[in-house]
């Protein structure tokens, strides 16, 4: 277990924490759209956490207190988390409903230790229980200090060391966040 970053005590940046940073930042300057940048982020930060469900939401335009879908997922097995993802894409999220709405009516990344502990506002539960996810966290990603969209990420089980992995998170979704101000200034 030494090796593996995310169980490490120290919130500070390692040099692996500062690898997986500079891999996120060349993710986000190197793509072509917002959405290819939320997808492969996704990937490195479920490959550097070992979280096998990640996926992102974007507010909603028309709806400033809702997220929707934004397609990007990453699973370690698609077929696993089947039933997941299909309950997920049925629908948009209201502020305070699931663990991404609780981010956007908070303002706030959420982690559930145990998605029980979320009680009903978790809509999703029977879907995520079905395929063994019990633990998910949820960041805001950032622009100009309003929320723009929501990462979420979900596992068997709590990883550990939050106050590295919430530190790392931040300067993920603030990377994001940069890059969708500057994409649609850009078009």
């Amino acid at each position: 277990m030494e090796n593996e970053p995310h169980r490490r005590s120290s919130p500070k940046f390692s040099g692996i924490h500062a690898e997986f940073l500079l891999r996120v930042h060349s993710i986000v300057k190197e793509t072509s759209s917002s959405e290819e940048a939320f997808g492969r982020c996704i990937e490195e930060v479920c490959r550097y956490t070992g979280w096998p469900v990640g996926h992102a939401y974007i507010l909603d335009n028309t709806n400033p207190h809702a997220l929707k879908r934004n397609g990007p997922w990453h699973f370690d097995d698609a077929n696993a988390y089947r039933v997941f993802k299909d309950v997920t894409e049925e629908r948009s999220i209201a502020s305070g409903a699931d663990l991404p709405g609780l981010v956007l009516e908070r303002r706030a990344s959420v982690w559930a230790r145990q998605l029980t502990e979320s009680g009903q506002s978790f809509m999703r539960f029977a879907a995520a229980f079905s395929c063994g996810l019990n633990f998910g966290a949820a960041f805001p990603v950032w622009r100009k200090g309003d929320i723009v969209g929501v990462l979420e990420f979900y596992a068997e089980e709590p990883t550990g060391n939050e106050p590295a992995i919430e530190a790392l998170m931040t300067a993920v979704s603030t990377q994001l966040g940069n890059d969708i101000a500057r994409k649609r200034a850009s078009v």
